[in-house]
């Protein structure tokens, strides 16, 4: 069966500066993009709703639709409304349906054809406050009422001892943790459109699946006795629209038909596994946020005493005329959260002011904290700190890089070579991208798993003694594993020109198999092996596989 890739535009963006870097406008002129937006303002009485049309200047923007509605805000039109927070899809503030699909406007790349007009409006079937704000009263209510927290049998003091899990069980709330309550699944539903005062909707259905199976909780018996009726659950047609909208790329519908499976007998919910550990009563001296309350409730620590840990960290300030130094800092774990991320903002905020590093999602996805901790590199959002407070933790810039201050590197040239491998889909058609979509096959989509996951974090590159000695010729196994994801891609139609592009002495072969990349990849991908299938097609000992074809009606 086919299925349609995602269009080129949703793609994940570098960086605001290589929106304009990749521009194909002309440097004098402007590439005007108009959006229509839903308008409605209840404190002006009998006006109706109305789509208003309004132009920005790509080449003056950022990438993500939500910069074009802040744009648009601050300096077209101040009353327009509408949510928005984080920026990074985590809090799921500015949901809303643009283009005709549910998503989220901080992570939805805007379509660059200017010829189209992109339309934006509120979720829909949802009672609208004003413009783009929906009315989310009912699903906060509804999400309440699955009572969200863990409840035990046995009476006991949330916070003051542990409920152990072993790893099968914590992964069994994998894929259902993750959901950030934007409602773009449940506004997809039609059940819910025309059921929502009694139809719980697939966000709702998926926590209160993530509660029932999470082994620490002993009211599974007790929540799926309220959901047990006509509507709560069983409206679910297994339509599908909740799967295909989810910005998280979450499956509330496998989650709606595993309660289903339990309200009707055919599963039943995993006995949880003995402890293998007693849990540990922990007492502490001083309040902490709710965030840090695990980190003290590890503590080895007696009552009373800190646990006091202490990093060495990297410092070079340009400014003033000295040498880089190491600077050592100590600070309390037990007031501090997990990873070396909380440490880093824990010294920034309270040591010292001047500490200078990037950093972004803490969700290990921009690759923005990228540096040498402990003599690996990795990145601080997603690298534990070591309790060990015996040690001393040594963190350093990326390795063999120029260093703009302390912990912050010079990534110009990568993004040079990353540009210079043409990170997009080229068609030996006349088509505009955007406008006609390309299909693939299943088997052709698994083909760029494990390639497009990269971040761009330059972990892998910076371990790689060739890209060290040679960085200006060789392109490192970031950019070629990324050269590989559009070669092998399906939809492409240049591979031949992109593999001639690398055939030199330099570009890729300078690889020697060291395998530092594959070893030191955070999101656990293997370069290597990119790299070593690129060799094998330039040689000829592999060819890229002719695309499945294409339905004969589809462009009709």
């Amino acid at each position: 069966m086919l299925t349609r890739c995602l269009p080129l535009v949703q793609g994940q963006t570098v960086m605001y500066a290589s929106c304009a870097a990749l521009s194909t406008s002309k440097p004098a002129g402007k590439r005007m993009k108009t959006f229509e937006i839903y308008r409605w303002n209840p404190e002006k009485k009998g006006s109706k709703p109305e789509m208003q049309k309004y132009e920005v200047d790509l080449d003056d923007c950022g990438s993500m639709v939500l910069d074009a509605l802040l744009k648009i805000k601050s300096e077209q039109d101040p009353t327009f409304t509408f949510r928005r927070s984080c920026r990074e899809g985590i809090c799921g503030s500015c949901a809303m349906n643009i283009a005709g699909e549910n998503n989220l406007a901080c992570t939805l790349k805007i379509d660059t054809d200017l010829s189209k007009t992109t339309k934006i409006y509120p979720l829909p079937h949802m009672y609208v406050i004003k413009d783009l704000v929906p009315d989310l009263s009912l699903f906060f209510e509804q999400y309440r009422s699955i009572q969200p927290w863990l409840q035990k049998n046995e009476k006991l003091t949330l916070g003051e001892k542990q409920m152990f899990q072993s790893a099968n069980e914590r992964a069994r709330i994998d894929g259902l943790y993750e959901c950030i309550l934007c409602a773009c699944c449940s506004s997809s539903c039609p059940s819910y459109w025309w059921n929502a005062d009694k139809y719980l909707g697939p966000a709702v259905l998926m926590q209160a699946y993530r509660w029932i199976v999470d082994s620490r909780d002993d009211y599974a018996r007790d929540r799926l006795a309220r959901i047990h009726d006509a509507y709560s659950a069983f409206k679910c047609h297994t339509i599908m629209n909740c799967t295909k909208t989810c910005p998280k790329h979450l499956n509330p519908a496998r989650a709606i038909g595993e309660i289903k499976s339990l309200l009707t007998g055919m599963k039943s919910k995993p006995a949880p596994e003995p402890a293998k550990m007693l849990a540990r009563t922990f007492l502490t001296t001083r309040s902490h946020a709710l965030m840090y309350a695990s980190c003290a409730a590890l503590s080895t620590s007696k009552p009373g005493e800190a646990r006091m840990k202490t990093f060495e960290i990297y410092r070079y300030d340009p400014e003033r005329k000295s040498k880089p130094q190491m600077k050592r800092y100590t600070i309390d774990l037990d007031t501090c959260g997990h990873m070396i991320l909380d440490a880093l903002i824990k010294i920034k905020d309270e040591h010292d002011s001047g500490l200078t590093f990037r950093r972004s999602c803490r969700e290990g996805i921009c690759g923005s904290c990228g540096m040498s901790i402990g003599g690996e590199n990795t990145l601080a959002c997603i690298c534990r700190i070591d309790s060990d407070t015996s040690k001393v933790t040594k963190i350093y810039p990326l390795p063999h890089m120029y260093v703009i201050r302390d912990l912050v590197v010079d990534m110009n040239l990568f993004y040079e070579q990353y540009t210079s491998i043409s990170p997009w889909i080229h068609k030996k058609k006349d088509l505009t991208l955007g406008q006609k979509q390309f299909f693939q096959t299943i088997k052709e989509r698994a083909k760029v798993d494990g390639l497009y996951e990269c971040i761009l974090c330059l972990c892998c590159s910076t371990s790689c003694p060739s890209y060290w000695w040679n960085a200006d010729r060789y392109l490192g196994p970031a950019v070629l594993m990324q050269a590989y994801r559009w070669i092998i891609d399906s939809r492409d139609d240049y591979a031949y020109e992109r593999l001639h592009r690398m055939h030199d002495v330099y570009s890729m072969y300078k690889c020697h198999t060291i395998m530092n990349c594959t070893k030191t990849c955070p999101k656990k991908l293997n370069p290597a092996k990119a790299i070593g299938e690129l060799k094998a097609l330039l040689t000829g000992y592999k060819m890229k596989p002719a695309p499945e074809p294409t339905p004969a009606n589809f462009y009709k």
